[in-house]
């Protein structure tokens, strides 16, 4: 069964010269977990709008959509522009990879993308992390859900 968090809202409006509380309890299903890997630099420069998962061309990214397919898991792309994609989400070609100076202001892009999707565990797979190109993407993913208490896996794994 999976696990739910609870919490009561009490918005209060006037009404009348008077406060009137209105309480609401809600539930969210805390057990959403998200399969997630890097986007790539090799990309299809077809000029119209792409799917993500067919814009990157990775190996990878292939073996990602896989196991998300497999596993029934929710699938994401962390990309250096756009921060947390679907993989659905059609994109125009760019070539903006993340770097160290980038992380401060991706941190609250990714907190608001983590917030929407209700995302309460994550699994990221990628290559070492001690790859060039690669510690500011783990970097950013992990401070992001750091703040938000959201649980992150690191999965190693040897395809481009």
């Amino acid at each position: 069964m999976p696990g739910f968090d609870a919490f009561y809202l009490v918005p209060a409006f006037l009404f009348s010269n008077q406060w009137i509380r209105a309480g609401v309890f809600i539930l969210r299903d805390s057990s959403m977990e998200y399969l997630c890997t890097t986007c790539s630099k090799a990309k299809n420069t077809d000029k119209a709008l792409l799917p993500a998962i067919q814009r990157y061309i990775s190996e990878r990214i292939a073996f990602v959509s896989r196991e998300s397919k497999k596993l029934h898991k929710p699938f994401l792309i962390l990309s250096g522009k756009y921060g947390l994609i679907n993989a659905a989400m059609p994109i125009p070609w760019y070539d903006q990879a993340l770097q160290f100076y980038d992380v401060p202001q991706m941190i609250p892009v990714l907190k608001t993308q983590l917030m929407e999707k209700q995302v309460s565990r994550m699994v990221f797979y990628g290559l070492a992390r001690k790859t060039p190109g690669w510690e500011p993407y783990y970097a950013v993913l992990e401070k992001a859900c750091d703040n938000l208490g959201i649980d992150l896996t690191f999965r190693e794994l040897n395809l481009q």
